[in-house]
């Protein structure tokens, strides 16, 4: 690998990190707040039907909601947070995964 694309691989790798931290700051449904339910677990942004992976790294663990039903419609979210309209994917994985 050249000098060049490990310059880039570390910047990049940095800006990634910057990036979940930034987004992080809005999850809905944090585990750790005294209102989450147990059922939220199961009904994960990651499993749902409307649930549009992000490309590349990223999006391991990030996707935008296509829930025309959700305040988060067309927003990214982390792949563990949820919302009232989850909607289960029969097969386990959002609309770009399965």
């Amino acid at each position: 690998m050249s000098t060049v694309s490990v310059r880039h691989s570390a910047t990049w790798t940095r800006e990634r990190k910057a990036i979940h931290s930034r987004w992080g700051e809005r999850v809905n449904c944090r585990t750790d707040d005294s209102g989450y339910r147990d059922e939220w677990h199961y009904q994960q942004c990651g499993g749902c039907l409307r649930w549009l992976a992000l490309g590349g790294p990223i999006g391991a663990d990030w996707g935008v909601c296509s829930s025309a039903s959700s305040p988060f419609d067309g927003v990214a979210r982390f792949e563990h947070d949820g919302c009232e309209h989850f909607e289960e994917d029969p097969n386990g994985f959002g609309l770009t995964q399965g």
